[in-house]
């Protein structure tokens, strides 16, 4: 499984390049590059790219809450596939 970015490292004061901002999460820029094309906002349309801190931070909070809601979501249907795979052991034994 994939690490997660810690937003707590993000200060929301500053405003980060791409590149600052890959570092200081710990990804690649290209990662930082998608989160903006995913709905990241930036200070302005002109390069380089500002993002401040206050947004990637709310950014990385509700994509971490999305993740969290879809996972919660698919636990059941894991949970019914196993009670139906006992139920098919029981019968056949």
């Amino acid at each position: 499984m994939a690490r997660r970015p810690n937003g707590r490292r993000v200060k929301i004061h500053y405003s980060y390049t791409i590149r600052a901002a890959a570092e200081v999460l710990g990804v690649h820029k290209h990662t930082v590059s998608r989160w903006i094309a995913a709905g990241l906002s930036t200070t302005d349309a002109m390069r380089p790219f500002l993002i401040r801190g206050q947004d990637l931070r709310a950014f990385l909070r509700a994509r971490g809450a999305t993740k969290a809601s879809m996972a919660a979501r698919a636990m059941p249907k894991l949970t019914q596939g196993i009670e139906a795979a006992k139920t098919v052991i029981i019968v056949v034994a």
